[in-house]
């Protein structure tokens, strides 16, 4: 609220309260915060737009996200590898899914592999049997990934009470 408001405001009542005068404090405050942040986002957005005019290519940008999925997934295992390689395709115009199921595939002990192949005939069978138990079937999935990553979730906790 500017000065003219506030004194307008004040003109049609005599005196403030002290909540009505913490309450144009504060959305005095917040206005400048607000306004200091739109020109922060919007000289970030312009310094990227001179950036990427700068290169005229998306083919730098390709590069230093591949090698920026590269060290992510050299220090993860391999659902991170995996995960990178899905978005590599992605920006590369390939399938995502098939690119994760791949590397997932190489990387992959040979019972991650058995079981892989199992997944899929079961998944298979499924579709064609009843679409039904196909629901069961990736339901079972969903409980599956959350009690494993509950359990996850716990493991460093039951390290750190150790003696």
């Amino acid at each position: 609220m500017s000065t003219t408001e506030l004194s307008s405001y004040q003109s049609a009542r005599s005196s403030l309260s002290p909540s009505q005068a913490f309450g144009l404090v504060l959305d005095s405050a917040v206005s400048t915060v607000a306004g200091r942040l739109e020109r922060t986002t919007a000289g970030w957005i312009d310094r990227l737009s001179a950036s990427t005019d700068r290169h005229h290519s998306s083919a730098v940008g390709t590069e230093l996200a591949d090698a920026g999925l590269d060290a992510a997934a050299d220090s993860g295992g391999v659902a991170r590898r995996a995960g990178a390689e899905g978005v590599k395709a992605h920006l590369h115009g390939r399938s995502p899914a098939w690119a994760a199921v791949r590397t997932a595939w190489q990387a992959g002990s040979p019972a991650v592999r058995a079981a892989m192949v199992t997944s899929a005939v079961g998944a298979v069978v499924l579709l064609l049997l009843s679409p039904a138990l196909a629901l069961v079937y990736l339901l079972s999935w969903l409980v599956i990934a959350a009690v494993s990553r509950s359990r996850a979730d716990r493991q460093p906790d039951r390290a750190a009470t150790r003696p």
